[in-house]
């Protein structure tokens, strides 16, 4: 995952340091793979975490995290209900591991969002982000393992070229 988010970066000439993020997902793996981000690639400068039915416990949890890690940017937790909330599809780089289908909506990503899906069920659709390439809306979008269209999109790619799957 860290790899993904490291390689996405890359990929658009990008820093961590000069990005916007959203973090989707509060399971273990999620908030494990939050840490070692922050440890390993950096910080961004505004980081919102966000996830449907936070407790106490979660926020604390994350919080805990933020502070060991002693992130110096804007902080912001969302406590979600059906959808993604508009402050979201602000961010540049937005990254989910979650069991959240389809949390967010390709078409309001703004011009150039960074996008890493490592989610099952997908917080995205796949047949969205290719249709929306055409009008580039998004630099790039990676899938996780279980990626699976109902689009033939050609090989050995399963999408266009430029949207890289890792």
């Amino acid at each position: 995952m860290v790899k993904s988010i490291q390689g996405i970066l890359t990929e658009a000439g990008r820093q961590i340091s000069g990005e916007t993020m959203t973090w989707i997902g509060q399971n273990p793996i999620s908030i494990g793979a939050l840490q070692l981000m922050l440890r390993v690639i950096g910080h961004p400068v505004a980081l919102t975490f966000c996830s449907r039915g936070l407790s106490q416990l979660d926020c604390k949890k994350v919080e805990s995290i933020i502070r060991e890690e002693e992130y110096q940017g804007n902080f912001n937790m969302v406590n979600a209900s059906v959808t993604l909330p508009e402050s979201c599809y602000d961010s540049s780089l937005i990254v989910g591991i979650t069991s959240w289908k389809n949390a967010i909506d390709i078409k309001r990503l703004a011009t150039g969002s960074l996008l890493v899906d490592y989610s099952f069920p997908h917080i995205s659709s796949l047949d969205d982000a290719c249709v929306e390439w055409s009008r580039i809306t998004i630099s790039y979008f990676i899938l996780g393992p279980h990626c699976n269209s109902q689009i033939q999109y050609g090989k050995p790619f399963i999408c266009p070229k430029p949207l890289r799957h890792y």
